[in-house]
């Protein structure tokens, strides 16, 4: 009588003010002790934790109250019940939104067994279903108080619950129409509990694996179907004779073996601390470098910034370095790349050396004389998903470069800083073979560079993208001698003041080229598409344009003295002064008569991507007559701009329109 007359009064005195006065009371089925250590409460932005031990409340089964907190304001809260373990670790929380009212305010939360570790909303609930009830995801709003909205209906009457498997408990039909076991500790009498899996259990009485036996007693603490004799880890319930390794650096199965580790001789780098079953971990690469032995040749790179010296690898078996690591037992990606800095140059690979990287993003810091993010001499290296690139510098800039090496990439990106006056380049490969699918090569600045440059050696190229913005001399790729193959490939030298080259192949180079596109232009300078001083070229199925301003010239193809190039399937197209050539050659027959015999001959036009029409016929001036001698498919080339691509170089449309049919007219 006491009580309710102290309720009425509070509620009372509380509906004379603005504020409101929360109080919290929860009902659980798992056993205090045994089940979980604490309760605790928090409001988000108002109050600071609230925490109730279990040995404070005897009602955990019919409703312990929990909080009271007064001088709330009148609005909607959000309130965030839980129950914790003895380490401190949340077994379940449930968030609930509180609509305010001035004076007494009386929340009632259930925290059941079966939504130990389920995270709401589960995938296919509503975006309000954020809070876990008997094992289903709910809105926030659903309380005791206010079952409807709960949206559940799984009973209406205890009868319709099923009775409990223990005597101390009974079941209850609750107001939010979900069954609850409610456990009655009263039942089990001082110093003892009601647990659902054993009845009544003393309280205080260890119990590692909940089957009612006390620890001092229980044969088989960690419960884990091994006996504390014949377990090397009687309290951990992974660890057993015959138990599955798992990644967690223990002897999981008894065996003094370690964990199934994809690699267990990997060098581990990260900033922080390393997972628990790291045994060789390291901050720098350097330092893991600096342990590698013989046998021990892979480093795994937690994804991160890393400030290092630079990285020298000597002659040897591979090492490989792999970047934007996750640090589970199999080293798996993380989804992002390692970012590895150093002045000067980053990674050298000395003679003899060999290299694998993979995941990383290689950046060389401003330095004494010039910047390099890698080079190899007289080595291998391979690299997937990497970027080289160097900061902004007034002289030498180069991403990567190679003398007397072997090196292939994948989906790899180079791009120096811009250079001032100096030189700069993506690749710089002499006497060396290099094989790249996909990827980058930028060259954004400096007054004489070349996003790549190839002096011997060879270059094979599938899929790139190659462009070059110099202020000066801009040249996309020039090859001094050695062999060239491009495929698929755009190469675009765009912006140069003085001259702009999209490909300039040197007496002494051969090269094949075919479904690329290349494209040049000049302010004021002189463009050129494609230069030719070799005898040696094939240019198969591609795109050609040159474009100068109004005080500059534009070729589309220029074959200097001795140099030659079929042309099989090609557009070439040349935009400028009125006197700009399409094709510039010492050698006339370089041209379209050339083609014209080859066509006739059904030599001329081949194969590409499975279109093709054999019945290639050409005007006198070189225009085809049929609609299409090769198609090279639908896709828009990602270059600027492409509206003029959709008709020929005299400004009729193309029968197949922006799908950059090679012809008609633009052989």
């Amino acid at each position: 009588m006491h009580v309710r007359w102290g309720i009425a009064m509070a509620l009372l005195l509380a509906a004379c003010s603005q504020e409101g006065t929360l109080v919290v009371q929860i009902r659980t089925d798992v056993a205090p002790g045994t089940g979980f250590a604490r309760v605790r409460t928090t409001i988000d932005g108002v109050a600071t934790p609230i925490e109730v031990g279990f040995e404070e409340r005897r009602s955990w089964g019919t409703g312990a109250r929990v909080a009271e907190v007064a001088g709330l304001p009148t609005s909607t809260l959000v309130l965030r019940v839980g129950l914790v373990d003895a380490s401190g670790a949340v077994l379940v929380e449930r968030p609930v939104r509180v609509h305010m009212e001035p004076g007494l305010n009386l929340v009632t939360v259930f925290l059941t067994a079966d939504c130990v570790g389920v995270m709401c909303p589960l995938p296919g609930d509503a975006g309000d279903a954020t809070a876990c009830l008997a094992g289903v995801c709910v809105p926030g709003g659903c309380t005791e108080e206010t079952p409807e909205a709960c949206g559940l209906a799984r009973c209406d009457t205890t009868a319709s619950c099923p009775s409990s498997s223990v005597a101390c408990a009974h079941p209850e039909c609750s107001a939010s129409g979900v069954c609850f076991e409610v456990l009655d500790h009263e039942a089990c009498g001082d110093g003892a509990i009601c647990d659902p899996a054993a009845a009544c259990v003393p309280i205080g009485c260890p119990d590692l694996d909940g089957d009612g036996l006390c620890d001092d007693v229980d044969p088989d603490q960690d419960g884990d179907g091994v006996e504390n004799a014949a377990d090397c880890a009687p309290l951990d319930p992974s660890t057993y004779p015959g138990a599955p390794e798992l990644c967690d650096g223990l002897d999981n199965d008894c065996s003094e073996g370690g964990g199934p580790l994809a690699d267990p001789n990997g060098l581990f780098v990260s900033a922080g601390a390393p997972p628990p079953w790291v045994t060789r971990h390291f901050t720098t690469v350097a330092d893991a470098l600096a342990a590698t032995t013989p046998t021990r040749r892979s480093i795994y790179v937690a994804s991160g910034t890393y400030d290092e010296v630079a990285l020298s690898i000597a002659a040897g078996p591979t090492v490989f370095i792999k970047g934007g690591r996750d640090g589970d037992c199999d080293y798996g990606r993380a989804g992002d790349r390692s970012l590895i800095r150093a002045p000067d140059r980053v990674i050298t690979v000395e003679p003899g050396g060999d290299l694998f990287i993979e995941d990383l993003d290689v950046h060389a810091t401003a330095g004494a004389g010039g910047q390099y993010g890698a080079v190899v001499t007289s080595g291998t290296l391979r690299a997937v998903r990497v970027g080289f690139t160097t900061e902004d510098d007034a002289g030498l800039a180069i991403a990567f470069s190679a003398v007397d090496s072997t090196v292939t990439f994948q989906n790899v990106d180079a791009q120096p800083g811009i250079s001032g006056s100096g030189s700069s380049a993506a690749l710089s490969l002499v006497r060396t073979d290099l094989t790249a699918t996909g990827g980058r090569f930028v060259t954004l600045g400096g007054s004489a560079s070349r996003t790549i440059g190839l002096t011997d050696g060879s270059l094979s190229l599938d899929g790139p993208w190659i462009e070059n913005a110099a202020t000066d001399d801009a040249v996309g790729i020039l090859a001094d001698s050695g062999a060239v193959q491009l495929t698929n490939a755009v190469v675009v030298a765009r912006g140069a003041a003085v001259s702009g080259v999209g490909l300039q192949l040197m007496a002494g180079v051969t090269a094949h080229v075919a479904h690329t596109y290349v494209s040049a232009s000049a302010d004021t300078g002189t463009a050129r598409g494609i230069v030719v001083e070799t005898p040696t070229v094939d240019l198969v199925n591609s795109v050609v344009r040159a474009e100068s301003g109004p005080l500059g010239e534009s070729i589309g193809i220029h074959t200097d003295t001795g140099g030659a190039v079929r042309l099989l399937g090609c557009d070439v197209t040349s935009l400028g002064p009125a006197a700009s050539p399409v094709l510039s050659a010492a050698r006339a027959a370089n041209t379209i008569p050339e083609v014209e015999a080859m066509c006739a001959s059904l030599a001329g036009c081949v194969e590409a991507r499975g279109n093709v029409d054999l019945g290639c016929e050409i005007d006198a001036d070189g225009h085809l007559l049929t609609p299409a001698c090769v198609d090279i498919g639908v896709t828009p080339l990602p270059v600027d701009p492409p509206d003029r691509l959709d008709r020929d170089r005299d400004g009729d449309p193309r029968p197949n329109g922006g799908g950059y049919d090679l012809g008609p007219d633009e052989l």
